[in-house]
C-alpha cells in the first residue's frame, strides 16, 4: 500500500466518521 492509498484510505475512514456523526 503506497502513502498515496493510504491517505485515501484515511479521509474516506474520516468521512464515513463525519457522516455517521452526521445522520446519527
Amino acid at each position: 500500500m503506497g502513502k498515496c492509498d493510504l491517505g485515501r484510505f484515511k479521509a474516506d475512514f474520516k468521512g464515513i466518521k463525519v457522516e455517521l456523526r452526521a445522520n446519527g
